[in-house]
């Protein structure tokens, strides 16, 4: 195999394992300890061989080969990431680095993107490993808060340098590894607009090996999430938002009011919140997922039930995130969505119409918002007349 300092700019993908990796017997490692902080650290350069892991370097501007390997967040609370790293056995001018983390990697299959980003100041260390005629350094990225609930994920930390010089990742055996998996378990793989690469396993590259790099931060403390209550809130034209309970056990609250398009649950919990990786309903479309602006303890999920009147509605947020780390799987609230039915037992009738009648011309307030139906901020004829269009009408 050829050193890279004859690689030439015009290798083709069919010609990077003859060409682009490194001569296995060009350099010795030397042993340091586990980089401090690590969670995961999947050991020092063995001297075997290294792989590309570079962006604007001798290959051009804008061409890029990156290197992504496996780990595992054990912890139950999950890690809160403070900082990425690959150690890179390098020649170019480092200038910045891109880091991402996914889920879901396979061969051709970029999985799901968690969190990424670029960094024009990253840390580059010298780790006191050399080989190939290289230097090893390690480039880190430092500054990030990135909750990762257990699971295995895949890290890339690619160098970018100054269109000088080249920069590639060693492959490591597992010492001094931290974590799981620790050194080999040949799951890693390369993405390459260069050599034409998507995704593909390096093991199939000819390269049986993981390769040297590490995440930095804590074990979440967590916060023992737990739903508290749960509301379907609609506003009322000037008066404002108004809330009809859930009950998270028993009979389901009812949602008798109009502008089924525009639908809210909010989920109440015992901490503060940071947000939720996904919602999904029983009936109708997701919109939205956010925390609310007035009070970090409600989650608010949006939704269109157009079609769902005379439906029994059971809408989850799944993933939950506690401001103090840690994640709840799963909230979910059910309500019957039964416009017209004011009473609240779960059918429109004479009942309905007379209720809203023995409160109209009043504005809407917090004791007769139910009979609101038409969500204008007044109660009148237009409420009148949305009841007795429904009467009959039953929930299952």
């Amino acid at each position: 195999m050829k050193n890279p300092t004859s690689q030439k700019i015009t290798l083709t993908a069919m010609a990077l394992v003859a060409s682009l990796v490194l001569n296995a017997q060009a350099g010795r490692p030397t042993t340091t300890p586990t980089p401090s902080g690590a969670l995961w650290y999947n050991g020092d350069f063995n001297g075997v061989n290294a792989i590309p892991n570079e962006e604007d370097t001798s290959l051009g501007p804008g061409q890029f080969a990156s290197v992504y390997d496996d780990f595992i967040v054990t912890d139950p609370s999950g890690w809160v990431v403070t900082s990425v790293f690959s150690d890179n056995l390098s020649s170019t001018n480092v200038t910045g680095a891109i880091w991402e983390v996914r889920q879901g990697v396979s061969e051709g299959n970029p999985g799901t993107l968690i969190a990424a980003g670029v960094t024009l100041t990253p840390n580059v260390t010298a780790t006191g490993r050399s080989g190939f005629g290289y230097n090893e350094y390690e480039v880190e990225v430092t500054g990030l808060s990135v909750f990762l609930p257990p699971g295995m994920y895949w890290l890339n930390v690619t160098p970018i340098g100054d269109l000088t010089g080249l920069s590639f990742d060693g492959t490591t055996s597992g010492a001094n590894a931290v974590g799981m998996p620790p050194g080999n378990d040949q799951n890693a793989f390369i993405n390459s607009n260069f050599f034409g690469f998507v995704f593909t396993s390096t093991a199939n590259l000819g390269l049986p090996y993981d390769f040297s790099m590490g995440v930095r931060g804590t074990v979440s403390e967590g916060c023992d999430l737990v739903l508290v209550s749960a509301t379907s809130r609609k506003t009322h034209g000037s008066k404002g938002a108004f809330d009809i309970s859930l009950p998270l056990t028993g009979n389901v609250g009812i949602e008798c009011r109009t502008g089924l398009t525009r639908n809210t649950v909010v989920y109440t919990f015992n901490n503060a919140v940071t947000g939720a990786d996904s919602a999904s309903t029983s009936c109708g479309t997701i919109g939205s997922v956010s925390v609310d602006p007035a009070d970090a303890y409600n989650l608010l999920v949006t939704y269109n039930g157009a079609a769902c009147n005379g439906s029994t509605v059971t809408v989850t947020a799944n993933y939950v995130h506690c401001d103090g780390g840690g994640t709840l799987s799963s909230a979910s609230a059910s309500m019957g969505i039964l416009v017209g039915d004011v009473t609240g037992d779960g059918r429109v009738t004479n009942g309905d119409t007379a209720q809203v009648q023995s409160v109209q011309g009043q504005q809407t307030n917090s004791s007769n918002f139910r009979d609101d139906v038409t969500l204008d901020g007044k109660i009148n004829t237009q409420d009148m007349q949305t009841v007795r269009s429904h009467r009959g009408d039953v929930l299952p």
